[in-house]
This record gives structure tokens, C-alpha cells and sequence, in this order.
């Protein structure tokens, strides 16, 4: 799959192996990277501002085939926490 071809040909890209083995077992692939891409962002929003997702191999579908299904709610996304700054 895309993962692979990317940990062999993409420098400095290394997608783990539980991760590939975890889209291999999906049955719904596309629903299975939305879910890992959520749990990602969740785990990583506290270690930055910001995130930028790119949905490659996913350009010829419809624009909002690639979102579906992707929302806050969906995706159990948590707004982060009020700065303290002052």
C-alpha cells in the first residue's frame, strides 16, 4: 500500500509497522486512515499549533469523499487547551 511505497521511497517519511499492519486488517481502509489520522492529531495537539494533513493517492476522488465523515465530532477531536499567557 501507499505506506510502504512511502517508507521506501519518500526521505525521511517512516510509517511504523503496527501502523501498516493496522490498515492491512481494516475492512474499510479509507475509514481506518480517518480514524489513525484523528488519533494522531489527538495525541500530537498538545505538541504544536498547528497540522497539515495531505490526503495522497486521494486526488481523483470527489473533494468531499476524502473529508467524509471527518468532522470534530466524528473524529473525537477536543479543541486545545485556553492559553495562559498573559
Amino acid at each position: 500500500g501507499m505506506a510502504r511505497f512511502m517508507n521506501k521511497n519518500v526521505a525521511g517519511v517512516h510509517v511504523p509497522d503496527s501502523l501498516i499492519e493496522e490498515m492491512d486488517k481494516a475492512e474499510n481502509r479509507a475509514q481506518k486512515s480517518i480514524e489513525i489520522a484523528a488519533r494522531l492529531i489527538n495525541e500530537m495537539q498538545s505538541m504544536c499549533q498547528g497540522m497539515h494533513i495531505m490526503a495522497i493517492g486521494w486526488e481523483k476522488r470527489e473533494p468531499t469523499e476524502s473529508r467524509k465523515g471527518f468532522t470534530a465530532e466524528s473524529a473525537s477531536l477536543q479543541k486545545p487547551p485556553a492559553s495562559t499567557d498573559a
